[in-house]
């Protein structure tokens, strides 16, 4: 990368970007019926552009009407494109308008296209001293990249932009920059109807620049006969070859002008531009406006300054948090918050002390107040005394550990106006994390730091004041962003409202039979040790068995067991190479057995007895609901999503999971969940029959896969069924069945064959939906939560293989998620609307567990099966099953 201390020019395409955010975004019209989306998306790029790259001059390049110098050269160049439809082509005229009123100078050259404008400006810019970076929806412009050059590409429709300059390039295709034009003048390109050399794709076109440097050489390496197989085509296309190179290629001397000063960016006051954005009911891009304005301002000053030093900008830095005043006290706390009654949401923050077992209570507070009133912390003291903040609209950064805490101490709040920690994790939820401090310098150009761990009172104070301050400041980015990508509804409609319920859940957990957690350590602990007595003999001598060394000493020396495979360190014995070796000698299968066992004792009825709290004999675990990137909830602390089902001791952990004296526990769970969504993503007219009529799915498929009638289905079959079933959901190989079923993989072929075969119309939804994948770089669940996938188009195969099995299963496995939530919302307001005692204690993946009184039991399971099955209206029903009993191992089915 070239001297940073240039100031930087960004060159935007905007034909490109506009027709990307109008194909991106859910349609969106203004008061008077006018689609607006793609305008809509333009801008909401735009604005973070200038967020993250901080340019500090900018141009917008657009494609003039009229043919170019391609058409002329070749007439059927992109003339098998539609007509431009017209609810972009309607947008085309706000864009400029939009323009105009930012201050941002729009070029183009009549007969050339806004490649070949950028192309000419970018060389004339990286000339007068400037770094140059070009932002595009299109490939072709990385023939441009150069030292003072980089493109940023849109990924994931326009959400992100991906930086790529020279080493990007050399890494990616091998190739410096501008041999891509000689590539693509092989190959061709379909979407310009570019014609390349028949016979020529993308591999041998590559290959042949690499090894002969470029398309002229490799012509003339041809008429020699030296360019291989496509030695015959090349000479015979030669001409065609050339064509398409001027076609590819950008034309750096377009006749256009522009003066660099009116390129600077200095976006004009809020007041000149909220005529516009309002007729356009932009509103949440106009509140993000003042903070976008001041980032173009201060970059610009930041530029100048640090070029007058000859040094880098520093990032903005959020001043110093002094308009703030200590609170203490109830009584301080109750004249603080009497002060800000009804004046709007106000931002919150703080730092909670949470014990092993139970939700923590806030020990310092911030709050800061939407009116001009002075933010104010200080030790948080009784909830009586914060009755009134329950009451107050709230926005924070992870807001449900305080809405868990106050549920905990018997506290009603309400008011959870907004997390900015929910919405960026909407936005990007593969991403794991989400500070505060890093959506500061995303979305506001804030650069901030939480205090260190052996910061002073006060500094951790004045952290909390800002945090609280930064968490509102970031609700209209964040919203327009949610807005921009169609994921408000989601999140106002159901994340936002399941925060909570989840709190509820937390703070009234779920009741621990201590003594049957004793009785479960002395079963345990005695199994262990006939299970210890029993390997000694099997391997001759007593050893450490919890050794790997050891192990391998006396299962590859002493033993002569066959060796798996190899790790750093030895051959392994990992649990997979012991369920090998188990058909050589018994000793394997006992470690097995003592390792799950070791692992029950201490993970589990140690780890669970640790965690229950002593004054209500309850876990309280902590539901996640910013972790999973499908859009699962997980528990974490302790995580009692992960109690063993499958070998009966695990399952025997369920007893100590019981209900309070005059009690059951109710459990309600999807009944085939994902393969129902398969059915309904797919319209596969066979599987929508099936659950239609009520069948055994993994029974009618073997018997339909199979050939034979479904009372012949043996149980072998019906597993094999059930394995494709849920096989193909998560693209499943040849190689992956056979494994699975202990057959060989010809046969677990022709099984899938058969499958597809059967069910044809899953084969095509699973193929479109890797392929819609690749087109915008994620996918959406049927309630249009999203999950990037920047891997889709890896040129390392196992990255790209995980990112195509991810295309295929997210859509099911976050619909899946976002109805169980539904369901939540749904039954949670039932059981207050009904006045019922019952309380929802957890979710297990497709699974709501309550406690309920007795007399409650039979109302409260068909209040869960209405609401989960009636969740969303598909092609095939959803069905719920119920069950009760007096803890959550002793279950029976309800009728």
């Amino acid at each position: 990368m070239g001297d940073r201390a240039r100031p930087t020019l960004a060159l935007v395409d905007g034909h490109s970007l506009l027709h990307r955010a109008y194909f991106a975004l859910p349609v969106l019209t203004n008061a008077e019926g006018q689609p607006t989306h793609a305008v809509f998306g333009f801008l909401n790029m735009l604005f973070r552009l200038v967020e993250d790259a901080a340019p500090t001059h900018l141009a917008v390049a657009l494609d003039r009407p009229g043919p170019t110098f391609r058409d002329r050269l070749y007439e059927a160049y992109k003339a098998h494109r539609p007509p431009m439809a017209p609810d972009l082509k309607s947008q085309e005229p706000l864009l400029e308008e939009a323009l105009r009123v930012l201050a941002i100078p729009v070029v183009g050259a009549s007969g050339y296209e806004a490649d070949d404008v950028i192309g000419t400006l970018a060389a004339r810019a990286v000339q007068d001293g400037f770094h140059v970076v070009v932002v595009t929806g299109d490939r072709d412009a990385f023939q441009l990249v150069g030292p003072e050059v980089e493109v940023l590409v849109t990924r994931t429709g326009i959400r992100e932009l991906e930086r790529v300059d020279e080493e990007a390039i050399r890494a990616r295709y091998g190739l410096e920059p501008r041999q891509l034009v000689d590539v693509k003048a092989l190959m061709g390109d379909p979407s310009d109807n570019i014609p390349g050399v028949p016979g020529v794709g993308e591999k041998t076109a590559l290959d042949l620049v690499r090894r002969f440097g470029s398309l002229e050489a490799a012509i003339a390496e041809a008429e020699q006969g030296g360019a291989g197989r496509a030695s015959q085509a090349l000479v015979r296309h030669a001409e065609l070859a050339r064509l398409s190179r001027r076609l590819a290629e950008i034309d750096r001397e377009a006749p256009v002008a522009l003066d660099w000063e009116d390129c600077r960016l200095s976006l004009p006051p809020e007041e000149a531009v909220r005529e516009f954005f309002q007729r356009m009911d932009f509103r949440n891009l106009l509140r993000r406006y003042p903070a976008v304005r001041r980032r173009a301002a201060g970059t610009e000053e930041a530029r100048d300054a640090a070029s007058a030093a000859g040094g880098s900008p520093p990032p903005a830095a959020l001043p110093v948090a002094s308009d703030w005043r200590r609170v203490e006290g109830g009584d301080g706390w109750r004249e603080a918050l009497s002060a800000i009654a009804g004046e709007g949401a106000v931002g919150v923050a703080f730092l909670a002390d949470r014990d092993a077992v139970s939700p923590g209570r806030p020990r310092m507070l911030a709050v800061a107040p939407a009116s001009p009133a002075e933010p104010f912390c200080g030790p948080a003291p009784d909830w009586s005394a914060m009755a009134a903040l329950g009451r107050l609209p709230k926005v924070g950064h992870g807001l449900k550990p305080l809405a868990a805490a106050a549920a905990y101490a018997g506290q009603a709040w309400s008011g959870w106006s907004f997390d900015t920690e929910l919405a960026a994790y909407l936005l990007d939820p593969g991403r794991g994390a989400y500070p505060l401090e890093s959506l500061a310098r995303r979305y506001l150009g804030l650069d901030v730091d939480p205090p260190a761990a052996a910061a002073s009172q006060a500094e951790v104070e004045a952290w909390l004041v800002r945090a609280a301050a930064i968490a509102r400041d970031l609700v209209g980015p964040l919203r327009a962003e949610l807005e921009a990508m169609g994921l408000w509804e989601l999140y106002q409609g159901l994340e936002l409202p399941l925060l909570p319920v989840l709190a509820r859940m937390e703070a009234h957990g779920v009741l621990v039979d201590r003594g049957e957690l004793e009785r479960l350590r002395g079963e345990f602990e005695a199994r262990l040790r006939e299970l210890e007595a029993e390997i000694y003999r099997l391997a001759g001598e007593p050893f450490n068995i919890q050794s790997t060394p050891k192990l391998r000493e006396v299962l590859f020396e002493r033993l002569k067991l066959t060796p798996q495979r190899r790790t750093k360190t030895g051959f392994s014995t990992d649990a997979e190479t012991l369920e090998a070796l188990a058909a050589e000698h018994p000793l394997p299968a006992k470690i097995l057995e003592y390792r799950g066992l070791a692992k029950l004792l201490s993970t589990y009825v140690e780890g669970l007895a640790q965690r229950i709290d002593p004054r209500t004999g309850r876990i309280h675990t902590t539901f996640a609901q910013t972790v999973a990137a499908t859009g699962r909830l997980s528990s974490v602390d302790p995580n009692l999503q992960n109690i063993p089902v499958r070998e009966e001791p695990g399952r025997r952990l369920r007893r100590a999971f019981v209900a309070a004296p005059g009690h059951l526990l109710v459990s309600a769970d999807y009944s085939q969940i994902e393969m129902r969504l398969l059915a309904h993503f797919a319209g596969d007219e066979g599987l929508i029959r099936i659950f239609r009529s009520g069948g055994d799915v993994h029974r009618q498929t073997a018997a339909e896969v199979m050939g034979v009638a479904p009372e012949d289905v043996t149980p072998a079959m019906r597993d094999a069924a059930k394995a494709v079933n849920f096989g193909i959901i998560y693209g499943i190989s040849d190689f992956g069945l056979a494994r699975n079923l202990g057959i060989p993989q010809e046969e677990a072929h022709a099984f899938i064959e058969r499958y597809f075969e059967r069910y044809p119309a899953v084969r095509r939804y699973l193929q479109g939906a890797v392929a819609a994948a690749r087109e915008t770089g994620y996918v959406r669940t049927l309630f249009g939560r999203i999950r990037h996938l920047p891997e889709i188009g890896s040129r390392n195969f196992a990255r790209r293989q995980y990112a195509e099995r991810t295309a295929m299963n997210t859509p099911l496995q976050g619909t899946a998620a976002d109805l169980i939530k539904r369901a939540m919302l749904r039954v949670d307001e039932a059981l207050a609307a009904e006045g019922l005692g019952a309380r929802l204690v957890l979710q297990v993946h497709d699974e709501l567990i309550f406690e309920a009184p007795e007399s409650e039991v039979a109302a409260v399971a068909n209040l869960a099966r209405e609401a989960m099955e009636g969740a969303a209206e598909l092609a095939v029903p959803l069905v719920a099953e119920t069950k009760a009993g007096p803890d959550w191992y002793a279950m029976t089915a309800l009728a």
